[in-house]
């Protein structure tokens, strides 16, 4: 839904932002699950995406007559938040992180020796695409990741299943991940990096640069730049 015609984008402001995971927290993560591992012990990773994500939160009654659109002759009042929404990503990151923290609850006791002090799983969000890496023998990962997708089906998420990845390697946020005992392994995929170089060398033939490309382009660099300190400023 574009809301910049009706001016309702105009009118209104965000008073705060959320704040999205970087690979750099899944690594650690995977790292700290890691230096709690018995000798029967593996480390797996599961991905899947929220299917519909925005249209999860209904919208208050008295925000709709600011989310209505045209169509045809007719009028169409949403009544779930939709995209286009300048507070539509604030109010859906907020329910989102409830949600995830939820389900967090369920592994954060420790289980097995005394000595052991790290929780079984680890969730990271981001904005619709949660990742859940697991610790212990075979078996206990994928009971783990079955209380971890059945909780998200009990408090109403639907799944894209046909999205859903899970092993020790995988991809996450455009990056790909390999997880072992060891160390943990991420790479840029290399259709990406050519993706950047065209832009790049598009964009150093031109003296001038469209906000909407430069932003295109900022945004493609910030999921690099997570992995590479030395690209964040």
């Amino acid at each position: 839904l574009d809301l910049l015609e009706s001016g309702v984008t105009a009118a209104s402001c965000t008073r705060h932002r959320s704040i999205l995971p970087r690979s750099t927290d899944a690594i650690s993560d995977a790292l700290e699950l890691a230096s709690d591992l018995m000798d029967d012990e593996i480390l797996l990773a599961l991905v899947i995406d929220l299917a519909d994500a925005y249209w999860l939160i209904p919208l208050r009654w008295s925000d709709r007559r600011y989310c209505i659109a045209k169509w045809r002759g007719m009028y169409i009042v949403f009544r779930r938040i939709a995209q286009g929404s300048r507070g539509g990503p604030l109010a859906y990151a907020s329910i989102a992180a409830v949600l995830i923290r939820c389900i967090q609850s369920l592994f954060v006791q420790p289980s097995g020796r005394r000595a052991r002090t790290i929780e079984e799983l680890r969730i990271q969000l981001y904005v619709d695409d949660p990742l859940a890496i697991a610790r212990g023998k075979p078996l206990r990962c994928r009971r783990l990741f079955s209380i971890f997708l059945l909780a998200m089906l009990v408090l109403g998420t639907p799944l894209a299943w046909h999205k859903a990845s899970w092993g020790k390697q995988l991809v996450w946020c455009g990056l790909s991940y390999t997880f072992t005992e060891e160390a943990v392994t991420v790479t840029v995929p290399e259709d990406k990096i050519g993706d950047l170089r065209a832009i790049t060398s598009n964009m150093s033939a031109h003296n001038m640069i469209s906000i909407s490309a430069l932003r295109t382009y900022i945004g493609k660099m910030q999921s690099i730049a997570s992995l590479l300190y030395a690209l964040r400023p």
